[in-house]
């Protein structure tokens, strides 16, 4: 069965730039880091609860450097969620 996914969802661009993400840390470079940055707001854009996303934004930030953006960005997390493991 095949699937045809939404490019523009918020799932799909969440996974994205996790993948995004994680090729960035797995290849020890920042090529990827404002791509991935840049596909978690596209899907935060489209849905501004979304733990992963919030979660990922805040990481990448973290990871360009932007420390008063990630700053703010793992406090918004936290609001969304803050009992499971990741916070």
């Amino acid at each position: 069965i095949a699937v045809q996914l939404d490019p523009q969802s918020a799932v799909v661009l969440t996974d994205r730039a996790s993948a995004l993400l994680t090729r960035a840390e797995r290849q020890q470079s920042d090529e990827d880091l404002p791509a991935a940055a840049d596909a978690f707001e596209r899907a935060l854009a489209i849905d501004a609860r979304q733990p992963e996303a919030l979660f990922g934004r805040a990481l990448a930030l973290e990871r360009l450097g932007f420390t008063e953006s990630a700053r703010e960005a793992w406090r918004t997390y936290l609001e969304v969620d803050a009992t499971s493991g990741w916070a």
